[in-house]
């Protein structure tokens, strides 16, 4: 079992973002896989396109460790949950602390 991050939402739709025990990194665009990468390291982003409301709208889904470069290189960050920042057609719309 992975780990579960926060939901992020934009109107009517989720993005979530789990963390696989292997260090694999999965993105659920309103619970549907929609991205898939691993091994989880200093800086994965996940890009996808959906339509919303009959227009085109690009994502982008950003994890780094916390900690930054020292977190990723000693393992550190890899202890606590990634930051997770998105971004909806170039704009940041959310991102964890």
């Amino acid at each position: 079992m992975g780990i579960r991050m926060p939901s992020f939402a934009y109107g009517t739709h989720t993005i979530e973002v789990k963390l696989g025990p292997g260090g694999e990194e999965t993105v659920l665009y309103d619970g549907l896989m929609i991205s898939h990468k691993k091994p989880y390291s200093f800086g994965v982003s996940h890009k996808f396109s959906v339509k919303e409301a009959d227009e085109k709208v690009e994502y982008e889904v950003k994890t780094k460790p916390k900690g930054g470069l020292l977190g990723a290189v000693t393992g550190i960050g890899k202890a606590l949950a990634p930051k997770v920042e998105v971004l909806r057609n170039g704009m940041k719309i959310n991102e964890t602390k």
